[in-house]
């Protein structure tokens, strides 16, 4: 299939440039970035899932370098990781540009990404362990055992699993769109409220980016602690505002009461 590039931008809709706007990174890099791999996977005849396949093999083999632990192998997989999370947004513009969205491709993107996402904080852990940096260790100033970054790791990737569990369950309970229950209304962007969402939406998108940075500085460890303390935080804001702010009865049992 034969489209330009400006052809491939044009199949953008709407609704994913309003998911998009919160989130700098995603719009000003990672979409512009998805279009030139997907002007290329629609030359070679690729599918969506084919892309979406690709990226998960990418994302495995960046997390056996990652388990492995050594210097070269974790840049490599920092960088293979980017990678994956670039044509994670080609597939999708593959997807649109072929008219050929369909609930098993988001289905299959979804379960894909929710792997690798899983994955990667717990051969992160491995790697560690293997081959520990001591980088958190001075900055608390304690000796920390090898066997704590495994268990950092596998802490790390049950709360991300935690967190978007979460989200998907008050979405299905309470048919809401997690998105826009959460963006603060309009003229209230600055509120508290409103600068804590700016925050997280913009801090996990950069994991990926800042996965590279600590590869490159050897501090994989500061990486896991941090990303561990954000998606607590995480977790703990988004149920303090569900709490706060859902209805206690759902539309039905409002009419059969």
């Amino acid at each position: 299939m034969k489209l330009t590039i400006a052809e491939i931008r044009a199949t953008l809709t709407d609704k994913k440039r309003e998911e998009d706007k919160d989130t700098l990174w995603a719009h000003c890099f990672m979409r512009p970035m998805s279009v030139y791999p997907a002007w290329l996977f629609l030359r070679l005849n690729m599918s969506a899932n084919q892309v979406t396949m690709l990226g998960f093999v990418v994302g495995l083999v960046a997390c056996i370098l990652l388990g492995y632990g050594s210097y070269l192998t974790i840049i490599i997989a920092a960088i293979l990781v980017n990678i994956r999370s670039v044509l994670d947004y080609s597939d999708g513009t593959v997807a649109r540009a072929t008219k050929n969205c369909t609930h098993y491709g988001q289905f299959l993107d979804r379960i894909l990404d929710d792997v690798i996402g899983t994955f990667i904080p717990v051969a992160i852990g491995i790697g560690l362990c293997l081959h520990p940096d001591n980088k958190l260790a001075t900055l608390l100033g304690i000796e920390i055992p090898n066997i704590t970054f495994v268990i950092m790791g596998l802490t790390y990737s049950i709360l991300s699993t935690l967190s978007s569990l979460i989200s998907d369950e008050m979405a299905l309970v309470f048919s809401i769109i997690p998105s826009q229950f959460y963006r603060p209304q309009e003229g209230k962007e600055w509120s508290p409220w409103g600068i804590l969402y700016r925050m997280g939406i913009n801090i996990q998108p950069l994991s990926t980016i800042l996965l590279l940075i600590c590869a490159l500085a050897n501090a994989l460890s500061l990486f896991l602690a941090f990303y561990i303390l954000v998606t607590l935080a995480e977790i703990s804001v988004a149920l303090g505002k569900r709490i706060l702010t859902m209805p206690t009865k759902t539309e039905k049992e409002k009419k059969d009461g």
